[in-house]
């Protein structure tokens, strides 16, 4: 089958997983495969066979019931496809603290001649199970080849967060934003802020590229990470983010999807103990600091004064 007739066919293999799940349509779900139906997802991880991923569809359903959410709270925020793959990013509405909002999930799913192959969900289970020490392992092999694949405004982020560059959210276009756990945008101050405190170490955020899906407009990566600045994590651990860009060569978005045990909010007295060099940088992109924190302030609330 030639690249642009498989690119058809995918209109027609490929389900919207979450539509389907959310309204319990499991058996769409499970005849949509070419061979045994299998899933990946972080509360689950590998399931394989068709009795085995009906069983998880229907545990998943519930537990996503149990949150708040239902297909009335489904929302589409993206679609990004190749020949190989579709990207599916959605927004489930959830009464979850600070504020209700829609939740970020995203289905990667692989195609084949005839149906799916495979289908990798990515949500920040951690946040959402409050298993913060939930670390996801990776799925897939890091591939170096992929870098080729990437667009230019795509790598000079991804050059620049493993630098521990704080000047990133300069790449980001005006209005601009940052999404990731738990799904609330960053954007303006509360982007430099972000970057101000995460890029406040040497070590940055080295991601190693697993798969590539990308168009005209987004680049979609599963990517692998074994390090935050100085931490060094036990195993190494599964994620995908989507890239917008517009012709100018800047970031629109950034959508993070992962499980990271540790974050700089997390590790003991960085944000007190480097403030200075933080605030600075602050103050050096033209931003008011609303917060100053002290050495008996908590990562959650420096979190909510920060950037909520």
């Amino acid at each position: 089958m030639t690249q642009q007739s498989l690119a058809h066919h995918a209109d027609v293999a490929v389900l919207d997983f979450y539509d389907q799940l959310l309204a319990g349509n499991f058996s769409a779900i499970l005849d949509a495969f070419e061979g045994e139906p299998n899933i990946d997802a972080p509360r689950s991880g590998a399931v394989a066979g068709r009795n085995a991923v009906a069983k998880f569809l229907a545990e998943e359903l519930a537990w996503l019931e149990s949150l708040g959410a239902s297909i009335d709270g489904l929302r589409q925020v993206k679609e990004t496809r190749s020949p190989e793959r579709v990207v599916q990013e959605v927004g489930i509405q959830a009464p979850i603290p600070p504020v209700p909002r829609p939740i970020m999930f995203a289905a990667v799913t692989d195609l084949g001649v005839s149906g799916i192959r495979a289908i990798r969900l990515y949500y920040s289970y951690g946040f959402l199970s409050g298993k913060h020490e939930f670390l996801r392992a990776a799925m897939l092999p890091a591939d170096p080849g992929l870098i080729d694949e990437i667009p230019a405004p795509v790598q000079t982020y991804l050059d620049s967060i493993a630098a521990a560059d704080f000047d990133v959210w300069k790449l980001f276009a005006p209005g601009g934003y940052l999404m990731g756990v738990p799904s609330v945008p960053y954007r303006g101050c509360k982007l430099v802020t972000f970057y101000a405190i995460a890029m406040a170490e040497d070590g940055g955020v080295p991601l190693q590229l697993a798969t590539v899906t990308s168009d005209r407009t987004t680049c979609a990566i599963e990517e692998n990470l074994d390090s935050w600045g100085s931490i060094q994590f036990e195993r190494s651990t599964a994620g995908l983010a989507v890239y917008d860009y517009d012709d100018s060569g800047l970031l629109t978005a950034a959508r993070i999807y992962d499980d990271i045990p540790v974050n700089p909010f997390s590790k003991p007295g960085l944000v007190y103990e480097n403030w200075e060099q933080i605030s600075s940088r602050i103050k050096g992109a033209g931003c008011e600091i609303p917060f100053v924190p002290t050495a008996q302030t908590t990562p959650t609330e420096i979190k909510k004064k920060l950037l909520f």
